[in-house]
This record gives C-alpha cells, structure tokens and sequence, in this order.
C-alpha cells in the first residue's frame, strides 16, 4: 500500500482549551496511524498565524467597543486565574503570499491524501482557501475533512467547495485506513463508515 497521509493542524484559538495543548488531537492521530503502519506527517501553522492583526487604529476602535464582564477582567477573578483575554482584532482574509506559501510547504513532499482538521470556522476558511490551491498544483492528491466542524458542517462544505473530496464524520483513525486502503477504488468507498465523498460525476 503506496499511500500518505498528510495532516493539517491549526494552534486553536487563544481563548479555547485547545490552546493549551495546540494540535494534540492531530499528534495522537499521527501516532495512531503510524502504530497502524500508515506512513504519516503533521504540518501544523502554529508558528504561521491564519490571521493577520488588523490596522493598529481599527484593532484599537474595536477594542474600545468592547462592554461587560469580560472586557475588564486584567489577570485574576475570584483569586482564579482568567484564562481568557481580549485581544486585538484579526483580520481573517489571508494575503495570497501566506496562501502560496503554506501551498509549497504542503507539496514539499508527495502525499496521496491531505486531512484537514478543522476546529471551528476559521479553520474551515483556512482549508477552503488551501485545497483550492492545493487542487490546481496536485489534482490527483485526495483532500479530506476531519474535526468537529466537519462533523457538524463537512457535508455542506462538500457541496460548496468542490477541491475537497471527501469529509469522514466518524472515527478518523478508522476512517483514514479504511479509505487509505480503498483510494484507488473508489467504487468501494460506499464501504467505509461514516464516509461522505463525492464520485466521478461530482454527486455526493
């Protein structure tokens, strides 16, 4: 079986648990996988932020729209410490080099399938953006959605986004073997569990 798996990881948001262990999902997946014997890697944007901070002038007039509880909370409540804290704005839309960028990091090596974990909506819009790119450059590569967003929203966004192929809403370790074992016969795909994919009419 000549397949790789290739993961994308995001760091999670600031405010959110997952920032305390940023991609740990991912890592236990990779692990996983390689007990499994499937070769694998992580590519994680970490250290290469999804957003951009906005003009300093409109991150500080949002800042200063900011009301409530929250907004005033400076390191501790009730003698615990606050895990979250307001922070500048972010500007969501990706420059194109960042996008071009993370592309070539991606095709740097082969891999058969990409895996995209998606945590929340910013990651989805991440992924939109990259397996678009993705597609032009290796259109052979088959480009998949994994994470609580894409079991929540993954058959929609196959609907309107035609670069991903397929979205595994169940357990992705089984999951990704099973369509590891399966890629070249897609005919067979019907098999796997919790698999939504689109066929070669484009149907999903």
């Amino acid at each position: 079986m000549n397949v790789r798996i290739r993961l994308i990881a995001h760091g999670g948001a600031s405010h959110s648990l997952e920032a305390l262990c940023p991609n740990a999902e991912v890592y236990i997946l990779e692990a996983a996988l390689r007990s499994e014997g499937m070769p694998c890697d992580v590519v994680s944007y970490r250290g290469l932020d999804a957003s951009r901070p906005m003009a300093e002038q409109s991150s500080a007039s949002r800042m200063r729209g900011m009301v409530g509880w929250a907004s005033r909370l400076t390191g501790h409540w009730g003698g615990f410490p606050v895990l979250y804290q307001p922070s500048a704005a972010h500007d969501f839309q990706q420059p194109i080099e960042l996008t071009q960028a993370r592309v070539r990091q991606l095709l740097s090596s082969p891999a058969s399938v990409i895996a995209y974990y998606i945590e929340n909506r910013h990651d989805c819009h991440d992924a939109i953006m990259l397996a678009a790119h993705v597609r032009d450059h290796g259109p052979d590569i088959h480009q998949t959605l994994i994470g609580p967003h894409a079991v929540r929203f993954g058959q929609s966004i196959l609907g309107e986004h035609p670069s991903f192929d397929s979205v595994l809403t169940g357990d992705p370790l089984s999951g990704l073997l099973s369509l590891a074992d399966r890629l070249n016969t897609p005919d067979t795909w019907e098999g796997i569990p919790d698999f939504v994919f689109r066929n070669p009419e484009g149907v999903i």
